[in-house]
């Protein structure tokens, strides 16, 4: 995670306490907790955000993005040494969700389990990225491999 930070220039990491103690892993710097953001909003902000996300259509919260612009960096699991960023445009991540979509015909009455985690090049794509464009929804299990 330092090395992603430093290689990106990374300056501030959101993340949850939770999930950091879970994952044992040390606090980054820079980081920003989601359980001290989340009291600052009244009732009212949360409202507007929600009724925002649900019917304000996308292109109104993005600004102008070129196809080719960097959409994200996901990086390799460093078994062969330093872990290595891989940068996908938008354009990588939509051909990739078009290229399932004759496959796996889906409509707002399905929804998708996902299993893969979002750093995962396939979770990222499959179960973050198709459910968005295809208007399905997605329910993730947590830690799918772990034994409970």
């Amino acid at each position: 995670m330092r090395h992603a930070i430093a290689q990106c220039g990374i300056k501030s990491v959101i993340s949850s306490r939770l999930f950091l103690e879970k994952a044992t892993l040390p606090a980054p710097q820079g980081v920003v907790y989601l359980e001290d953001l989340f009291p600052r909003f009244t009732w009212f902000e949360k409202a507007l955000a929600a009724a925002e996300a649900r019917w304000r259509p996308i292109r109104g919260l993005v600004g102008r993005t070129a196809p080719d612009d960097l959409a994200a960096i996901i990086f390799s699991s460093g078994s062969t040494g330093t872990p290595k960023g891989v940068m996908l445009s938008h354009w990588n991540v939509l051909s990739n969700v078009q290229a399932t979509a004759p496959v796996y015909r889906v409509d707002s009455t399905d929804c998708m389990l996902g299993v893969l985690p979002l750093f995962h090049s396939f979770g990222y794509s499959y179960t973050l990225w198709f459910p968005c464009v295809r208007a399905c929804n997605t329910c993730f299990k947590v830690a799918p491999l772990a034994i409970n």
